[in-house]
C-alpha cells in the first residue's frame, strides 16, 4: 500500500501545473481608457494586437509571457483570466495594467492607424510651412495620432483638451482648423 500512495505521489508531482490562467481573449482596455488591443491565447503563449501591429508573446513560466524586440523585451503577466500587466523588464514595477472590456476592439484597425499616422505627418509639415500657425497644427497633429493609436473613449478625451486649447488660440471659435483630426460634431460639443 505504501509503495502504491509513493508511485501516486510521484506520479502526481510529475504533471505539469494546470494552475495556468487561461485569459478570456478579447478587447482589453488600459487603466487610463485610453488605449486598446485585442489579446488571445494561441498554441504557443499569447497574441497582442495593436493598431498598429501584431505581437506574439512566449510562455516564459507560470502566468508570465514575453517578447524581444530591438527596444528591449517586454512582459505580460496574467492577474487573472480578464485581466494582465504589461512592462519592460528593466522597469517591472512601472507596469500598465489592461482589463477586458469585451469581445469586439473599437480600437483603430491597422489600416486607419496609417491613415491618421499620414494625417498627423501632414499637419507636422505645415507647421514647418506656416511656423505662425505651427501652435495650431501641432494640436491637430496630436488629435490625429491619438485618433490613430487610442480607442474611441480614450481619443475623444484627449480631443476635447485639444479642443479647449485650440479654442483659446482661435479667432473663429465656430469650425475646427483641423476637421480630419477632429470632427466638427466634437468641436461644437465643447465650450
Amino acid at each position: 500500500m505504501k509503495t502504491l500512495f509513493f508511485i501516486a505521489l510521484l506520479w502526481a508531482c510529475a504533471l505539469p501545473a494546470s494552475s495556468q490562467i487561461k485569459i478570456m481573449q478579447g478587447q482589453y482596455t488600459s487603466g487610463d481608457g485610453k488605449y486598446t488591443v485585442n489579446i488571445f491565447q494561441t498554441e504557443n503563449g499569447l497574441s497582442v494586437e495593436e493598431p498598429n501591429k501584431k505581437t506574439s508573446y512566449t510562455l516564459v513560466s507560470g502566468d508570465t509571457y514575453k517578447y524581444t524586440s530591438q527596444y528591449g523585451e517586454y512582459r505580460i503577466t496574467l492577474t487573472d483570466n480578464k485581466s494582465a500587466k504589461m512592462y519592460k523588464t528593466t522597469a517591472p514595477d512601472r507596469f500598465t495594467k489592461f482589463s477586458f472590456s469585451g469581445a469586439m476592439s473599437d480600437a483603430p484597425t491597422e489600416k486607419e492607424f496609417i491613415n491618421y499616422k499620414e494625417v498627423a505627418k501632414k499637419y507636422q509639415d505645415s507647421m514647418r510651412i506656416n511656423p505662425k500657425d505651427a501652435q495650431m497644427y501641432s494640436f491637430c497633429a496630436a488629435a490625429a495620432m491619438a485618433r490613430a493609436t487610442f480607442n474611441s473613449d480614450g481619443y475623444e478625451e484627449y480631443a476635447k483638451k485639444l479642443i479647449l486649447s485650440l479654442k483659446q488660440i482661435m479667432i473663429n471659435k465656430t469650425k475646427c482648423p483641423c476637421e480630419v483630426a477632429i470632427p466638427q460634431r466634437l468641436w461644437e460639443a465643447v465650450y
